[in-house]
């Protein structure tokens, strides 16, 4: 699935980001997930900008969105590898797969 600048701004608007420098572009973003049930749950974004591997997320409920929760921060593959559930529940072959396709090269 490819990412569009609609996905980019989806993600800006959910955790009220106003400093910019580590948004992901659309080919930056390579998974987006949503773990939420009806009013409360989680998201995650993964993401490579200039050849490194970032990883954000929040919890929400019907009370509280997402708003200053955005906090990336560096991770490797090797780290994904060793969660119960990869990602968020995603596989690490289509972690790795699109961490690569994205331009990360390291572990």
């Amino acid at each position: 699935m490819a990412f569009t600048q609609k996905d980019i701004n989806e993600i800006v608007n959910r955790y009220e980001i106003t400093d910019m420098s580590l948004v992901p572009s659309p080919s930056e973003l390579i998974l987006k997930v949503d773990n939420s049930e009806q009013y409360e749950g989680d998201y995650g974004e993964l993401f490579v900008k200039n050849g490194v591997l970032y990883e954000t997320g929040c919890s929400h409920c019907s009370c509280y969105g997402c708003e200053g929760q955005w906090k990336p921060e560096v991770t490797f593959l090797n780290a994904i590898k060793r969660r119960p559930g990869g990602f968020m529940g995603v596989s690490i072959k289509l972690v790795s797969r699109k961490a690569r396709a994205a331009g990360y090269t390291g572990e």
